[in-house]
């Protein structure tokens, strides 16, 4: 059964247990919170007659534990919520945290610690999602029609959200017209997206802020920032749209929404990149906002994300959208091998072809150091082939390959790399090797030719030799 959503549940500062949506053949959804040990259910909403009716149901219930009330083990008891039962603890220290227990009072989840009263409340009523459903399903686990139109009537649930983006969006979707696809192929819209959003917790620290400031520092010039409030007078999220530039203009590269606590990404990337990510955390998702020829995936920030995987996405849909290295640094090995796997081709090349062509035309002159394309774990590897000389030998190139992509960090002058780029190349610095030479990545798209790659391996062969 497929996941179409899933976010962690933190207990003493690591991963205890996770929610999740899933979806059966027929597009019926179910509702599931587990923990860690031994996979225990705790607790299962549905089955709802769709993937819409299951986050209605989240909904409804977040605004339902608005009034609900926990039991003080510190103080006198009230009202206990049924099913799994919960507590709020409250130590001499003035650290609260909120628990979960089954019948037995034995602990299920315990949360994270809080200083501050109100942080704990808002995240335990964002737990609550996960209880007290019984009251608001029929006996198919579909909701009632009242409280379905309920929930539609408040403003996030309004269509209006979509279109308020959309005007974001504008020169984007003039600059790149909409290509037809099959309604199965769009992706997740915009209001579905949000929704996900808001019923999804995060104690993240990345926000539009710390998004914007480290994109400013660290591509300054190189990066069009459009920072925005989180939302208009009426209550529609907007977007923060920052901008890759380049020679060629500038190109959205990225999306920012936050929502309530939660911040969501929309990135431009490839499929391939996008796709993998997916497989990795569900939560992402393609996106059919913007409306665009070129791929989007959403990404919601939850507390499976580090900040430092979130810049790191930041970093390859920059970079996959023109943006230049940051100043001095050049492209790190793995910027040059995603902006591979974002590379399109039609002409098929290999590592065995770059080694057949430097045999042939060095002879003795080269020794070539020939690999598999990854190690057993999946870790891209190198071919790499060096300059023969009296006193010894010097590398001048290393070849992966990626996904049908070949990929070259060649030793080459700037003067050299500048004439390329003249003829209408892409070769960028790389930061790997760590070397006092200059070194640069070219990924062999269709615009080189056989003679072209030639020309690039004799450089650097001479460069070194």
């Amino acid at each position: 059964m497929p996941v179409i959503v899933a976010a962690p549940i933190v207990g003493d500062g690591q991963r205890v247990g996770f929610y999740c949506i899933t979806k059966d053949e027929e597009g019926k959804c179910t509702f599931t919170l587990y923990y860690e040990e031994g996979d225990k259910l705790s607790k299962e909403m549905g089955v709802f007659e769709s993937e819409k009716a299951a986050y209605l149901a989240i909904k409804h219930l977040r605004e339902k534990a608005v009034g609900a009330k926990a039991e003080n083990r510190v103080g006198n008891a009230v009202e206990a919520i049924p099913a799994p039962k919960f507590v709020l603890d409250v130590d001499t220290k003035g650290v609260y945290r909120y628990s979960f227990l089954d019948e037995t009072g034995a602990i299920l989840l315990q949360s994270v610690s809080y200083l501050n009263e109100k942080r704990c409340l808002v995240d335990l009523k964002k737990t609550l999602i996960a209880v007290a459903t019984e009251e608001i399903a029929l006996e198919n686990g579909e909701l009632k029609e009242d409280v379905i139109d309920a929930v539609e009537e408040t403003p996030v649930e309004e269509e209006p959200v979509e279109e308020a983006a959309e005007e974001v969006a504008a020169d984007e979707v003039e600059e790149e017209p909409v290509e037809e696809e099959e309604e199965a192929d769009e992706g997740v819209s915009l209001k579905e997206n949000i929704a996900i959003a808001r019923a999804t917790v995060s104690h993240s620290a990345v926000n539009k802020q710390y998004i914007a400031d480290y994109l400013k520092e660290k591509y300054d010039a190189g990066v069009e920032l459009n920072r925005r409030v989180n939302e208009t007078k009426t209550g529609l999220p907007l977007a923060d749209t920052h901008y890759a530039v380049s020679e060629d203009g500038k190109k959205c590269f990225v999306y920012v929404y936050e929502i309530e606590d939660t911040t969501m990404l929309l990135v431009k990337v490839g499929d391939e990149y996008g796709q993998a990510l997916a497989e990795k955390r569900p939560i992402v998702k393609r996106s059919a906002f913007p409306k665009s020829k070129s791929p989007w995936y959403s990404v919601i920030v939850d507390d499976s994300f580090t900040p430092e995987e979130i810049e790191k996405i930041l970093d390859d849909a920059y970079l996959m959208n023109g943006g230049k290295p940051a100043a001095d640094e050049g492209l790190s090995l793995k910027e040059s091998l995603a902006m591979a796997k974002a590379t399109a081709v039609t002409i098929v090349r290999t590592k065995k072809g770059i080694a057949d062509y430097l045999t042939e035309k060095c002879g003795d002159a080269v020794e070539l150091n020939q690999r598999v394309n990854q190690t057993k774990t999946g870790l891209p590897l190198a071919d790499t082939h060096y300059a023969v000389k009296e006193d010894g030998k010097t590398c001048f190139v290393y070849v992966y390959e990626t996904n049908g992509v070949v990929v070259l960090l060649l030793r080459l002058t700037e003067e050299y790399a500048l004439t390329v780029q003249e003829a209408g190349h892409k070769i960028i610095r790389s930061a790997f090797p760590k070397s006092k030479y200059a070194w640069f990545t070219v990924i062999l798209d269709d615009t080189y030719t056989e003679d072209d790659i030639g020309s690039l391996l004799d450089a650097a062969y001479d460069q070194a030799k």
